[in-house]
């Protein structure tokens, strides 16, 4: 049966609404009252390792969701050149053989900054997926990183549909190259060899800023 997923993320001054999937077939004008109560009381099960669950991240790491060039990424672009100038992250590439290092002191592409203020678990199973873990872009709070990461999407991302794919897309800085946390996944619970370990180069095109 075909259905519509729409995700409603509060940005801490309105709610953003996305939708995805087949579309509605309700008529024009049709409206969907949800009721939150004015005071929720929550039990955050990303405090505790979740039963069966693999650490993958510890709380105060930032993490990177490339942001593809073309929509309104100006607001992308400013929280990675502040995050770049306050923590001076240690992000850096290796030139190919046949290619002569970029010049450039930008990435092709903003890398928003998501700070995880809980330690970021990962569920194993046929179909492995993240535990809750709040985490922040900015200003705005999230209460998992799929959240935080569709909400990136939505505001700066000329994607149609703002579906993510947390595993393949955010990635986190091991030995100063960017790393999908699907090859961390892979690493944790499968045993596989790092990408760059085999030969292959998974690492977003990068400036060196360790002269920074």
């Amino acid at each position: 049966m075909n259905t519509t997923e729409i995700t409603i993320i509060w940005n801490g001054s309105q709610w953003d609404c996305s939708a995805s999937g087949a579309p509605t077939p309700l008529p024009v004008g049709s409206s969907i009252l949800l009721r939150i109560p004015s005071k929720i009381e929550t039990e955050n099960i990303a405090t505790r390792s979740p039963v069966n669950s693999v650490l993958m991240q510890k709380a105060g790491t930032f993490l990177y969701l490339p942001i593809t060039p073309g929509g309104d990424d100006v607001g992308a672009w400013e929280l990675w050149d502040a995050h770049r100038l306050e923590l001076k992250p240690k992000l850096s590439r290796k030139p190919k053989p046949t290619r002569k290092p970029k010049v450039s002191r930008r990435p092709e592409k903003a890398h928003v900054p998501i700070l995880l203020h809980e330690d970021l678990y990962v569920i194993p199973g046929p179909k492995p997926e993240f535990a809750a873990c709040r985490c922040a872009i900015g200003g705005h709070e999230f209460d998992s990183l799929n959240m935080a990461g569709t909400y990136a999407l939505s505001q700066w991302s000329k994607r149609e549909k703002n579906t993510l794919s947390a595993f393949r897309e955010i990635h986190y800085l091991r030995n100063g190259r960017l790393t999908t946390l699907m090859d961390q996944r892979m690493n944790l619970l499968e045993n596989a060899p790092f990408r760059d370990e085999t030969g292959e180069d998974d690492s977003p095109e990068l400036f060196d800023t360790s002269k920074f």
